[in-house]
């Protein structure tokens, strides 16, 4: 749930400056599926209250997948991307993983911001890694729709940047799209380009 705490920094805001990414070109990256949670945010100053956020339906998620996974390619193109389809033929053809990559324990995200993971991510992740020959991953935390006026909103995704080796964050953040409704294509879409703009090229 979109979360505040008074004895610890707010959670990260899509509609504040955002941490800046790290240049990443060159490497190569493993873009893991959206995690079906919904990612603890600050919502922005012009949410309308009065309604509550959306958890994004299963096939929204895959929607916003899908464009994610077009606007990375698009946009970053020093960097070798290994995409969720391929990270989950990945995991799932070794017998011996057995990680569900779109049931990843991200819960540590939802109560701080952090610098470091841990186990079991940390060790999901680096399995992961060594059979998608990628050091880091960029991790979409999750997504939600925040209501702003009258039957509109945006969808905001939260993301991490993990080195895999060692479980250090590097990148932590959020990024919302254009305004519509929560069952508009073009939303998720632009939510999508807003995160993946934020690499940089």
């Amino acid at each position: 749930m979109i979360a505040s705490c008074a004895t610890s920094p707010a959670p990260p805001a899509a509609d504040t400056p955002q941490q800046a990414f790290p240049d990443i070109g060159g490497q190569r990256v493993m873009l893991l599926p959206v995690q079906q949670v919904v990612p603890a945010i600050s919502p922005p100053a012009s949410a309308d209250t009065t309604r509550p956020p959306r958890a994004l339906s299963a096939e929204s998620l895959r929607a916003l997948e899908a464009e994610l996974s077009y606007w990375v390619v698009e946009h970053a193109h020093r960097v070798s991307w290994v995409l969720p389809d391929a990270v989950e033929r990945a995991s799932s053809g070794s017998a011996a993983l057995r990680i569900n990559v779109r049931d990843l324990r991200v819960s540590d995200f939802q109560r701080s911001r952090l610098q470091s993971i841990g186990d079991p991510l940390y060790g999901d992740l680096r399995r992961i890694a060594a059979v998608t020959d990628a050091r880091l991953a960029l991790l979409p935390i999750g997504a939600v729709w925040i209501p702003e006026g009258v039957g509109t909103g945006r969808v905001h995704v939260a993301a991490a940047l993990i080195d895999t080796m060692g479980g250090r964050v590097l990148w932590y953040g959020v990024a919302a799209g254009s305004i519509g409704a929560p069952d508009d294509p073009s939303v998720a879409a632009s939510a999508a380009r807003a995160l993946a703009v934020q690499v940089p090229r």
